[in-house]
C-alpha cells in the first residue's frame, strides 16, 4: 500500500515569545523589591512615580500647564517673540540713515514647582541673534537668561537663588513683554544691574502686602558668568511701600482700570571690584583696572482708571583702581574715569475708555557729576499701542528724539514692533 502523505505543520502554532534581556529582567525584579530599611520613608515617597493629571490648562500669556495628580509637580511652558522695525536719522555730519527689521527677542520659558508647591523654579532661554549678542565673530553669550529656584516656605523670608534679574530698578525687572512702549528708557540702559548669579531673601507679604523687601548678594560678573574672580561681588537692599495693598506693580499699562494703586520703591547697591565701567554691564576700562560703585535708586508707579504713571531716579558714584595695561611704547595707559552721574525718567500712559488703544510718552536724561566719563544724553518721545490680547498680542509704535549736549546734533528714531506670546 502506498505510504501516507506527510501532514505539513500548522501555521497557527504559537510562536514562542522572545526572551527578555537579562539586564531588563533583573531591573524589573529589583524594582519590586522592598526598599532597604536604611532608606528613609521620605526618600521613597519623593522618588515614587506620579500620575499626570488628565486636565491640561492653557492661560493666554502664561502658556500651557500640566501637573501631577497629587499636585507635587507642575510645569508651565511659554514662548514669545518680538518683530521690530527701526528707522533712525542721525543729525551728525557724515552719518547715514539707518534702518532694518529684526527679531528683537525670541524666548522660551519653563516654570513651575517640584517636590511640593514651595519649591518653585524658572528657566528662560533667549534664542534671537540680538539676545545672543551675535556679531561678525560669532555668538557673544550663552542663550541662558534665567535659571533660579524660589523657596517660599516662609512668606516673610522667601529665598531666591540662581541667575535672574537683580531687583534694583523697577523698569528693568518688568518683563520686556510687559512694557507700554517699544523698549525701556535709555536711563535703564545706563544704570540697571541686569541679571546676575546669586541669591536674595525677600517678602511681598509684610503688613498685609503693604511692605516688600529684598536683600541679596550676587557675583559681580553678570549674566552667564563661569570663571572664578577676585572677590567681585554685588550687595543689594531694596524696599517697596504699597499704600493701597498688593497689585500688578511690575506690569506696565493699567488694564484693570480700577481705583488708585501705588507702589513706591528705593534701592541701594554696592558693586565691589567691578571689572566693567557700568557695574555688571558695559566694557572693561582702557587701563584694565577695577571700580567700586555705590548706586542708589528711587521709583514710583501709579495706576488708576486706565492712567499709569511711572518714573525712576538714579545716582552712581565710583572709585577707580588703576590697572597695569600699557601702550605699544610700554607707557601705562591713562586711568579711565568712573561713570559717575545722575539719571532719571518719567513716563505716562493712558488706555482710552472702553478700548484697548493706549497713548504714552516719556522723557529721560543722563548727566555726569564731578570727575566722570559719563556723557550727557536725553530722550523725548511718544508712542501708541493696540492690545489685541493685553501684553500677549500687541502692536506698538513710538517716536523718540535722542540727543547729547547739543540738541541740534541728535537723532530721530521711529520704531514699530509686534509682540506675540502664548
Amino acid at each position: 500500500a502506498p505510504a501516507a502523505a506527510a501532514v505539513p505543520p500548522s501555521t497557527d502554532a504559537p510562536v514562542p515569545a522572545p526572551e527578555k534581556p537579562a539586564a531588563k529582567e533583573h531591573a524589573k525584579e529589583h524594582a519590586k523589591e522592598p526598599p532597604s530599611p536604611l532608606v528613609p520613608e521620605s526618600d521613597t515617597k519623593a522618588m515614587a512615580a506620579r500620575k499626570v493629571a488628565p486636565d491640561l490648562k492653557f492661560v493666554p500669556g502664561k502658556g500651557l500647564t500640566f501637573a501631577t495628580e497629587d499636585g507635587d509637580f507642575e510645569l508651565q511652558m511659554k514662548v514669545r517673540g518680538q518683530i521690530l522695525g527701526t528707522f533712525e536719522i542721525d543729525r551728525s555730519e557724515g552719518v547715514e540713515r539707518l534702518g532694518g527689521v529684526q527679531i528683537r527677542r525670541a524666548r522660551v520659558a519653563f516654570q513651575g514647582h517640584m517636590f511640593g508647591k514651595h519649591n518653585k523654579f524658572k528657566m528662560e532661554l533667549a534664542v534671537s541673534p540680538r539676545d545672543a549678542s551675535m556679531g561678525r565673530t560669532g555668538v557673544g553669550t550663552a542663550p541662558l537668561l534665567d535659571w533660579y529656584m524660589t523657596f517660599d516656605y516662609l512668606k516673610a523670608a522667601t529665598v531666591v537663588a540662581g541667575q535672574y534679574k537683580v531687583p534694583f530698578s523697577r523698569q528693568r525687572v518688568v518683563s520686556s513683554g510687559s512694557l507700554q512702549m517699544v523698549d525701556r528708557s535709555i536711563v535703564q540702559g545706563e544704570f540697571n544691574l541686569d541679571r546676575n548669579v546669586g541669591f536674595d531673601v525677600r517678602s511681598t507679604s509684610l503688613l498685609g502686602g503693604h511692605l516688600h523687601y529684598f536683600a541679596g548678594v550676587y557675583g559681580g560678573e553678570g549674566r552667564n558668568a563661569f570663571e572664578l574672580q577676585q572677590n567681585n561681588m554685588v550687595y543689594l537692599a531694596r524696599v517697596e511701600l504699597l499704600p493701597f495693598g498688593n497689585f500688578q506693580d511690575y506690569v506696565e499699562a493699567d488694564f484693570e482700570r480700577t481705583g488708585p494703586r501705588l507702589s513706591i520703591g528705593g534701592s541701594y547697591a554696592y558693586d565691589h571690584k567691578s571689572r566693567r565701567n557700568q557695574g555688571p554691564l558695559g566694557r572693561a576700562p582702557a587701563d584694565g583696572g577695577t571700580t567700586n560703585f555705590h548706586a542708589v535708586e528711587g521709583d514710583l508707579l501709579l495706576k488708576m482708571y486706565g492712567l499709569s504713571l511711572t518714573g525712576e531716579v538714579f545716582y552712581r558714584k565710583g572709585t577707580r583702581k588703576a590697572g597695569d595695561v600699557t601702550d605699544a611704547a610700554g607707557v601705562p595707559v591713562q586711568v579711565e574715569k568712573a561713570r559717575n552721574g545722575l539719571g532719571w525718567f518719567a513716563q505716562a500712559g493712558y488706555l482710552l475708555p472702553r478700548t484697548m488703544f493706549e497713548i504714552s510718552a516719556r522723557y529721560g536724561q543722563l548727566r555726569g557729576v564731578g570727575d566722570t566719563s559719563l556723557k550727557e544724553r536725553h530722550e523725548l518721545g511718544g508712542g501708541v499701542s493696540y492690545y489685541f490680547a493685553r501684553h500677549s498680542l500687541k502692536l506698538q509704535a513710538d517716536y523718540f528724539r535722542l540727543w547729547g549736549e547739543q540738541q541740534s546734533k541728535g537723532a530721530d528714531q521711529v520704531r514699530l514692533q509686534l509682540e506675540a506670546g502664548f
